[in-house]
């Protein structure tokens, strides 16, 4: 049986491309557009910030569990991506999914 080899340096950046940073983020900034304009008198600053980063924690959760759904068409359609690569095994997308979740 052959294993494939991957730099720690590529593996690094699977566990961040598999957060899809950017769709979190703009989930986010959609967050906060909506409290300003349900309550524009009262704009908390910190709390802008906490909406932003729950709302990129909670969609990178989604994303993760995705990914993990999506093996196997991933395949077939993404073989780069983290988990059909096997630079991130199921099992490690599942408990890091686990840990972003609980860290949104």
């Amino acid at each position: 049986m052959m294993h494939d080899y991957h730099s720690k340096w590529s593996v690094f950046i699977s566990y961040i491309t598999i957060l899809r940073l950017l769709n979190g983020i703009i989930a986010g900034v959609a967050a906060v557009c909506a409290i300003i304009l349900s309550q524009p008198q009262e704009i908390h600053y910190d709390t802008m910030v906490y909406v932003i980063l729950a709302a990129t924690f909670v969609s990178s959760h989604a994303m993760i569990l995705n990914d993990v759904a999506d093996r196997e068409e991933d395949k077939i359609n993404a073989p780069h991506r983290p988990i059909p690569s096997g630079k991130i095994s199921v099992k490690t997308a599942v408990i890091y999914s686990i840990i972003i979740g609980l860290i949104a």
